[in-house]
């Protein structure tokens, strides 16, 4: 009895122990919603705890994860020792809800389906299950898992139309609207979440109703960023005007969703300045700290810094970037698209390499889901009891017997796992070529950066080389000139003092500022000639140029460059300006062929007629759409140099390959 006794003290002071820590800090107490508050934030009561788990992700702030995480704690333990149903099933929802807005899905998963075993058992057909069923089937949608997902849905769903429940009813069918969401589906999800809007005309406007409303300004703007349809961008506005006059009077909740709404349009309009003046806006203070929508800014914070990135603003964008949380495939893609066009655009060539792949991964795994959705789209249009009537009326007919039917599913798997298999090879294939190709362009590329960097080096090396001769001449002169009229004019200022003649000391009065005057140039044209100061534009060679293209990648190679040029008139004419230009384009030209064009050859022609330098540049490549270069292409840096020159520039592309024609006038050529 002792022992018993014992036991039961300990059990309860523990209990009594553990209830103690449940209490709050000053700053989340303040942090709290005002109907998530407790009476006493230094002894919460058992409804109020579990009110705060379920609400974690909705209402509460970040900053107070540690402590949310020690509630939960303290929770799961009183649910560990707890004999009360009734407790261990509200407690277990609460720990679920917590774990499911904390990213932690397995063991959300694991609660509510301990809540369904539960439930089910006891034929407690109650909305707790009908909860319980709904967020099981959202941690499958993150699962990928769209038939489990609907299979619990379905559930929730007849449990709440039998109970007559209209707010469960909603929230079912924005669950369903988040399914499609997900699953790229946005049509389906304006559908389901139109059903969410079936409001009383009394309850309408409240802070769900708006939530979900402002949701088609989303849904209209994806399918606007897919189609690049009008419409839809018109009506993704018209859905946030209607939100900013309907909420006028509570604009501090809701104008800063509807801010960051519009900017999101601009930005897949690609009006980045404009999109990032709308950023700024919805993260102004009174609307960032009142956001009904967005409690956590890091999406806004996130789009903000891809657009100053576009703008031209790189180190505030990427400072931004890389302190600002970035989650799910669709904002992963889009960051690395844009960080790859900003190395591209800088010749980071490395970076854009690193961030080009980075985007195909993502844009594969958005084209996997999308994919998913369309073949998902496509099952449910088959309904029970379709599928119900197509087995009776086989089963009627009996057009198969047992063996042959054995038979054709014998033959299907088989011809399924060659299929199979064929498909394994031919994908592995696919990916060997696509990463030999890779390999092989990337190596290119490097050898025409090494070569790039030895001529670099040598035009260096005449830099000094031409430096120091001029130093050497300009001792010499310093040396013998300057030490020479020096003497001159100490000789003439020795014969004006013993000179009585006043005409003969006007003569050497003359002779002495002349030789002054010839000393003070002789000592400015030595200072200038000792600068180590050479032109950038004339140490640039296009001969120079095009024989190491020529010599670098020949016949011998995977990619071969063939050059013909007029190398006589090219020194005779070309000046240093012209060597500078022409020499960038070329090499900017076979480095957009070597890293966008999977071309094997590159011919490079140079010609005169008349007082016009002429040059080719042509590959057998895959070529472009002219019109879907982006701004930041190499082709505009190109356009520019020649406009430089006063000349001309013709450029065409298909699937043959692309044919640069430029000429530019020049000098002295009759």
């Amino acid at each position: 009895m002792k022992i018993f006794l014992s036991i039961f003290l300990t059990a309860f002071f523990f209990i009594v122990s553990q209830n103690g820590k449940a209490q709050i800090s000053d700053s989340l107490y303040y942090g709290l919603p005002r109907d998530l508050k407790p009476a006493n934030r230094l002894q919460l009561t058992t409804r109020e705890k579990q009110s705060i788990l379920k609400d974690t992700a909705d209402f509460i702030p970040s900053r107070f994860n540690a402590e949310i995480k020690e509630l939960a704690e303290i929770v799961a333990r009183e649910t560990s020792l707890t004999t009360d149903r009734e407790l261990k099933i509200y407690n277990t929802e609460a720990l679920a809800d917590y774990y499911y807005s904390t990213s932690r899905g397995k063991e959300a998963s694991v609660f509510y389906s301990d809540i369904i075993k539960e439930l089910v058992e006891k034929k407690d057909h109650s909305e707790l299950l009908s909860r319980a069923y709904r967020n099981l089937g959202e941690l499958y949608v993150y699962e990928s898992k769209q038939d489990s997902a609907i299979n619990y849905y379905h559930k929730a769903l007849d449990i709440v139309k039998a109970a007559n429940d209209s707010v469960a009813i909603r929230a079912v069918f924005e669950s369903y609207s988040h399914l499609y969401y997900h699953l790229q589906l946005y049509g389906k999800a304006i559908y389901y979440n139109n059903k969410c809007l079936e409001y009383p005309e009394d309850e309408k406007w409240n802070a769900a109703y708006t939530k979900n409303f402002l949701n088609n300004s989303l849904f209209y703007t994806k399918i606007y960023d897919k189609t690049k349809e009008e419409k839809y961008a018109d009506s993704a506005m018209k859905v946030i005007r209607t939100v900013m006059h309907e909420k006028k009077q509570d604009s501090l909740s809701w104008y800063g969703a509807c801010y960051f709404f519009s900017g999101y349009l601009l930005f897949c309009r690609k009006e980045y300045s404009k999109a990032l003046s709308f950023f700024d806006s919805s993260l102004v203070e009174k609307y960032r700290m009142n956001d009904e929508y967005y409690k956590e800014p890091s999406a806004k914070y996130f789009l903000r810094a891809l657009c100053l990135i576009k703008t031209g603003d790189y180190a505030t964008g990427k400072k931004l970037l890389d302190s600002t949380p970035v989650t799910g495939f669709s904002n992963l893609r889009w960051m690395n698209l844009v960080l790859y066009e900003h190395a591209l655009s800088v010749g980071d060539w490395k970076s854009a390499f690193n961030y080009h792949n980075e985007f195909i991964r993502y844009s594969d795994s958005l084209k996997i889901i999308e994919n998913n959705g369309a073949v998902f789209e496509s099952e449910q249009k088959y309904t029970i009891a379709e599928k119900q009537a197509a087995i009776t009326d086989l089963q009627n007919k009996n057009l198969l017997k047992e063996k042959e039917r054995s038979k054709l599913i014998n033959i299907a798997i088989t011809g399924t796992l060659l299929l199979s298999i064929i498909i394994v090879v031919l994908y592995g294939l696919f990916r060997q070529s696509q990463f030999l190709g890779a390999s092989e362009r990337l190596g290119l590329t490097t050898e025409l950066y090494r070569m790039e960097t030895e001529m670099n080096d040598q035009r260096l090396l005449q830099q000094k080389m031409i430096a120091d001769q001029r130093k050497k001449i300009s001792q010499n002169i310093h040396d013998e000139i300057s030490s020479g009229l020096a003497a001159l004019r100490y000789r003439i200022s020795h014969l004006k003092s013993k000179e009585t003649d006043s005409g003969m000391k006007e003569v050497l009065n003359g002779l002495d500022e002349d030789a002054l005057t010839l000393y003070l140039q002789s000592r400015d044209f030595m200072s200038n000639l000792a600068k180590n100061e050479t032109a950038d534009m004339g140490n640039y060679n296009v001969v120079e140029l095009l024989q190491n293209l020529s010599a670098r990648f020949d016949d011998e190679k995977v990619f071969q460059v063939i050059t013909e040029y007029d190398e006589y008139n090219i020194a005779r004419y070309f000046t240093g300006h012209m060597h500078y230009e022409l020499y960038l384009v070329i090499k900017e030209s076979v480095t957009n062929i070597l890293k966008h064009a999977n071309a094997g050859k590159v011919f490079i022609r140079i010609f005169f007629e008349k007082a016009v330098s002429y040059f080719i540049i042509s590959d057998n490549g895959s070529g472009f759409d002219k019109h879907k270069i982006n701004s930041g292409s190499g082709l505009k840096s190109i356009e520019q140099r020649i406009k430089n020159l006063k000349g001309n520039l013709e450029i065409s592309s298909d699937n043959n390959g692309t044919f640069l024609k430029g000429s530019f006038p020049v000098a002295g050529i009759a």
